[in-house]
């Protein structure tokens, strides 16, 4: 169960990862006097990806479990 751990650790890594790559576009757009179109294309998709990291982020956060609690979910998951 500790490697389960360990992957969460690096989801969280990668996903923030992401979340950063899009803030910087963010960042980069609003120093840009004149946008054209595809600026502003690119802006409004990299404000989707900061929002969709962090509420993966959040998700994975409130469902982190115990080594103990796992065992439980398997174990009743094979009762039924």
């Amino acid at each position: 169960v500790g490697s389960e751990m360990c992957i969460r650790d690096r989801l969280m890594l990668e996903l923030e990862s992401h979340r950063n790559n899009a803030a910087r576009i963010v960042k980069a757009y609003k120093k840009i006097n004149n946008p054209t179109d595809w600026d502003k294309l690119k802006c409004k998709e990299a404000v989707g990806r900061v929002v969709v990291s962090e509420c993966i982020m959040v998700w994975c956060k409130d469902f982190k479990f115990s080594s103990d609690e796992v065992t439980d979910i398997i174990n009743k998951q094979k009762e039924e």
